[in-house]
């Protein structure tokens, strides 16, 4: 109760349950459930020292050390770091990661707007709905999964499409294959899509609504089907999909349509466990929608 209270931004009720928590019994469900409630209270060592109790200090691991794990890592844009600008207008935003997938824009326009200070004093990308920036082509291989994370700014308008990030083959209409976290014509809701040439009744998984300002979205799709969509951490959606099968994927964009701000994508070709998910929501959470102070212990 007290960490779903925690992921709903109710910080009071999240405060009561996670306090009624540390002072349970010392068996292995209650470590675990405690040692969640002061890892969330960013009592780290005690959180260490409980998950350790219960046996399992090495599954908990991506919480404690690198937030954001390497492996299966194809893809990190952050507006604070590898961004090239000038007059304002960005030329290159480099991936963080070791796949050098950097995005830029189509030769001959002008690309998106840097923000240096537009989400609590962090940069973010403005982008103007137009094709946005472009990846290099690739992305091949989902064949263990697909996990996305992304801060950014949805659009509340209605509109044909748009995307944080889109991920697709050069085909268009029946024949494409693509993945998306953004909007389709068929929701007004934020989604996570995965098209194939297999007709599915519905290609995607919706459950949030698309509010003005800065929000954090990531999806999970897992190699059996099933793909989970979560805001801010919290459980938002699910359905089952089918895996964005393996092919060259050559129409991949960060920010087509969009008309708002990105500050923030990661993408894995696997499907992380619940603990490093848990592990990047937080990172990104703790980075861009910090608690105020006195809420935290």
């Amino acid at each position: 109760m007290g960490i779903a209270a925690h992921y709903a931004i109710n910080p009071p009720r999240a405060e009561a349950a996670l306090t009624a928590a540390l002072a349970k019994r010392s068996e292995k469900s209650w470590l675990q459930t405690r040692a969640a409630a002061r890892f969330l209270q960013s009592n780290l060592e005690g959180a260490k020292a409980d998950y350790k109790e219960a046996g399992l200090e090495k599954e908990t691991e991506p919480l404690f050390a690198r937030r954001i794990p390497s492996k299966g890592l194809i893809l990190w844009l952050r507006a604070d770091a590898g961004v090239e600008a000038a007059g304002g207008s960005v030329s290159k935003w480099a991936d963080q990661s070791d796949k050098h997938h950097d995005a830029v824009p189509k030769e001959g326009t002008v690309g998106p707007q840097l923000a240096p200070s537009a989400l609590k004093g962090r940069a973010a990308l403005l982008f103007a709905g137009d094709e946005g920036l472009y990846l290099p082509d690739g992305f091949e291989d989902f064949g263990a999964g697909l996990s996305v994370f992304v801060v950014g700014e949805p659009m509340t308008e209605k509109t044909e499409s748009w995307s944080f990030v889109f991920l697709a083959t050069a085909a268009r209409g029946a024949g494409r294959i693509e993945a998306l976290v953004g909007g389709r014509r068929e929701s007004d809701q934020v989604v996570y899509a995965a098209e194939d040439l297999q007709s599915q009744t519905k290609p995607f998984v919706a459950g949030i609504a698309p509010a003005k300002g800065f929000e954090s979205f990531s999806a999970v799709h897992e190699p059996s089907g099933t793909a989970r969509l979560f805001k801010r951490g919290a459980s938002a959606g699910m359905g089952t999909l089918i895996l964005p099968r393996k092919t060259l994927r050559t129409r991949n964009r960060v920010g087509a349509g969009l008309k708002g701000h990105v500050a923030e994508i990661v993408l894995y070709n696997r499907s992380l466990s619940e603990m490093e998910r848990l592990g990047v929501d937080t990172y990104l959470n703790d980075r861009y929608f910090p608690a105020p102070p006195a809420e935290k212990r």
